[in-house]
């Protein structure tokens, strides 16, 4: 998210390479450092090259005169004299986070509990062979996979999700993104439903980006809850003799209607 890759940046680099959400990026870096996800630290720098010289998780040594007199190997200037700047660098709570892409798996548990996924429906991190699927939840009889990738979904990672929602029988993959699937990606997945016509459910689902999630997710678990409500209505639709589950579908345009219409009003 941040160029913190290196170890440490510059509080001014970061808000510089992002000018126009400046006021947006200090309030996740306020947030981060709440967190414990990433620490401030200062960098005292040669004036004259820009050379780093120490890294101090606080500048009250420099305030000692014997630290303040050191003399800079570049240009021979007192370290009292020379250029400090805040910064952030990432915290162990952080690595771990951002290893493997960890934080988006706590991210995407969190937001299908939130959504009303019960959490023991809810699997991590399981590894066959050599193959790991992110998350795999089971949810009023349908089992979703979802693949969760921090940067952007390309081509060579069609075919091994593709393997893996065969091999665990999924209803539904679930790409989620931070960046784009692309569009080559897409390709792979419409020659594979078309070659397969033994293939289980559809195409994936595609989630690009963190502010799209919450809404797709909760129209997937809207129409999966009344797939599964219309599944339960069949036995007393055959005893009645009535298609309870037209009656449940049609309710529920009409509702989906009128949310429509709602939101479409001024105010």
């Amino acid at each position: 998210m941040f160029p913190l890759q290196a170890g440490f940046a510059r509080e001014q680099d970061i808000l510089s390479r992002r000018s126009k959400r400046q006021s947006q990026i200090k309030k996740a870096l306020s947030a981060l450092n709440r967190h414990g996800l990433i620490r401030t630290e200062f960098l005292l720098e040669c004036k004259r090259t820009k050379n780093p010289l120490t890294r101090l998780n606080n500048p009250v040594p420099l305030e000692d005169a014997d630290v303040a007199s050191l003399i800079c190997p570049s240009c021979g200037s007192k370290f009292g004299e020379e250029l400090l700047s805040e910064g952030y660098t990432v915290s162990e709570l952080g690595r771990r986070m951002a290893k493997q892409s960890h934080w988006m798996t706590v991210w995407t548990t969190d937001l299908l509990i939130k959504l009303g996924i019960p959490e023991d429906a809810i699997l991590w991190n399981i590894s066959e062979n050599g193959e790991e699927v992110d998350l795999l939840v089971e949810f009023l009889g349908q089992l979703w996979i979802f693949e969760l990738k921090d940067r952007e979904f390309g081509a060579g990672d069609a075919h091994p999700l593709n393997y893996r929602q065969v091999r665990y029988r999924a209803d539904k993959a679930i790409i989620f993104t931070t960046e784009k699937v692309s569009k080559d990606a897409k390709r792979v997945f419409e020659d594979l439903q078309r070659e397969s016509i033994r293939r289980r459910g559809s195409l994936p689902v595609y989630i690009e980006g963190l502010d799209k999630a919450e809404e797709i997710l909760r129209r997937e678990i809207a129409n999966a809850s009344l797939s599964y409500a219309r599944r339960r209505l069949v036995m007393i639709g055959e005893t009645t003799g009535y298609d309870l589950g037209a009656v449940l579908s049609a309710k529920f345009s009409e509702l989906d209607s009128i949310e429509d219409e709602i939101d479409g009003l001024p105010f």
